[in-house]
């Protein structure tokens, strides 16, 4: 027989479950890494967002606050 020729089927299923389990592992986190880091891009945003929003409700309020303080200090 020649042994150039003889393949051992436990070889090659032992080499494709080597090297094909951690490409599947790495392929997963990868995807779960990106998905994940868009949407904290997107939390960011929407944060970034909302706190432009409070900033000019708290800008709003100190307005009305400034005109009740001129108000009372006419009344005084």
């Amino acid at each position: 027989m020649n042994d150039a020729l003889y393949i051992n089927l436990g070889d090659i299923v032992a080499t494709i479950f080597l090297l094909g389990v951690p490409a599947i592992l790495f392929f997963v986190f990868y995807r779960a890494f990106k998905l994940d880091k868009k949407k904290a891009s997107e939390r960011l945003e929407l944060e970034k967002e909302n706190a432009g929003m409070l900033q000019k409700r708290i800008d709003e309020l100190n307005e009305r606050l400034v005109v009740v303080e001129k108000k009372l200090k006419e009344v005084e």
